[in-house]
């Protein structure tokens, strides 16, 4: 079905679009440039680049979809160096504005760990993404209407060491054009507004080492295959993650048959949520990975940020 007689098709895809921020802000998603998929360096590299499908639901029925909104790509290169164990991912996402009905969000995260000896030595976190206070169709209606001269951009960045960590989070104006391919000046940008953004600090408790950042956290708990409950650490935070592994071969019949796993390679599907500790509001979302891979980048990630809007990132390199 393409539209209904409850609400316009076009009200539809405006509250998708809308909706494709937070999505995309909650690791969640973040753009970058796609046309060449940023490296960190020499090392052992896995990379992935997605397409993003949205559906409208109705009473949980989809209703409406469009796909191609946005694009997305993930980044994990692991080398080693005099000892020091090296690992550095990157995932970043963003809307098509001439498919999402105008709506330009995009944002990206980046964390580097570093490991001597098999413990952890230092994490890093840099993220910037675009801010949007919008939280129903009408508000986003009234942005698309009503453009502003200027966006407004929030950066965050943390680093752990010496069993501190320190956080910093700073907000921004920039062109609301602001596209993929100019994400170089929202850098400079976003480091300007940090270094002058107080810095918190914090000690985990117990003396234990700070939690993994989210990208490692999750990469860690994917490559083990694991079932159960992890910590990490976003902007200063404490959160847990509870995945739940099955596998899936019906979604393996389909990525063989689009060339992205070889001919016997098997799927496995991961239920996930996420919540702040300690009882922050739960975020679901699913993941479909090659099973047994080296580095257990997504196949497809699938995420309802809100209850009439599902996301769907599909790869397609």
């Amino acid at each position: 079905m393409t539209d209904t007689t409850l609400v316009g098709r076009r009200d539809l895809l405006r509250a998708g679009a809308l909706l494709i921020a937070p999505a995309m802000r909650s690791a969640r998603a973040w753009g970058t440039g796609f046309e060449e998929t940023p490296g960190f360096g020499e090392g052992e590299a896995g990379r992935r680049r997605y397409r993003i499908d949205a559906r409208i639901l109705l009473l949980s029925i989809p209703v409406y979809r469009r796909s191609d909104v946005g694009e997305g790509a993930a980044v994990w290169v692991e080398h080693e160096t005099a000892g020091l164990y090296r690992s550095e991912i990157e995932f970043a996402a963003g809307s098509r504005p001439e498919r999402a009905a105008g709506l330009n969000r995009f944002g990206f995260l980046r964390e580097t760990s570093a490991l001597r000896g098999g413990q952890p030595a230092e994490y890093e976190f840099f993220g910037l993404m675009t801010s949007s206070t919008e939280q129903t169709a009408e508000e986003g209606r009234q942005a698309l209407r009503h453009g502003r001269d200027q966006a407004t951009y929030t950066a965050i960045e943390s680093r752990a060491h010496d069993d501190v960590v320190e956080t910093a989070t700073a907000r921004f104006e920039g062109s609301p054009a602001a596209s993929l391919q100019r994400r170089d000046e929202l850098l400079r940008k976003a480091h300007d507004a940090l270094a002058s953004a107080p810095r918190r600090r914090q000690r985990p408790a117990g003396g234990q080492p700070p939690p993994r950042p989210f990208l490692h956290a999750l990469a860690a708990a994917l490559r083990s295959g694991a079932r159960g409950d992890f910590g990490y650490l976003y902007n200063g935070r404490n959160y847990r993650m509870r995945l739940r592994p099955e596998p899936d071969p019906a979604a393996a019949r389909h990525f063989r048959r689009a060339g992205l796993i070889g001919p016997r390679a098997e799927v496995v599907r991961v239920a996930g949520r996420l919540w702040a500790e300690p009882q922050g509001k739960p975020q679901d979302f699913r993941l479909w990975l090659e099973a047994g891979a080296g580095r257990p980048i997504p196949l497809r990630i699938e995420y309802q940020p809100r209850a009439f809007l599902r996301l769907q990132l599909e790869c397609v390199a």
